[in-house]
């Protein structure tokens, strides 16, 4: 055989092999670009991720400051309610103490009555 013909049987063997090599390559660039856009989308997740996370640590900060907030006016209103327990007693000591008048006033009106009748009958 000579070197023509052994040149002829290797050339379509070559050639499908580069053929091959091409489809190969171009698949290679598909896949390269699709990793690239998937690539760019994860960072964009990523980014988006480390922000909402940092939102978050200030809604959490901000609920933390709330409880306390919320903590403080418990206590201010149990003082409150304390302050209103005593109002109460004195209002009750207060009518109490009105009564206790009204009572008085019935015996001085008793005692008027009496000697208004005594001034009246001058014969007594």
């Amino acid at each position: 055989m000579t070197a023509d013909e052994r040149l002829d049987q290797l050339e379509p063997l070559l050639s499908g092999a580069l053929r091959i090599l091409d489809q190969h390559t171009n698949q290679l660039n598909l896949l390269t670009a699709a990793a690239t856009e998937q690539s760019s989308n994860l960072l964009f997740v990523l980014r988006q991720q480390a922000e909402m996370d940092t939102r978050l640590g200030g809604v959490e900060t901000r609920l933390g400051g709330m409880d306390t907030k919320l903590d403080e006016m418990g206590v201010r209103l149990r003082i409150v309610e304390t302050q209103l327990g005593g109002l109460s007693l004195r209002f009750i000591t207060l009518a109490n103490e009105q009564a206790e008048m009204k009572g008085q006033l019935g015996g001085i009106t008793g005692k008027l009555d009496q000697i208004m009748d005594l001034l009246q009958k001058p014969g007594k």
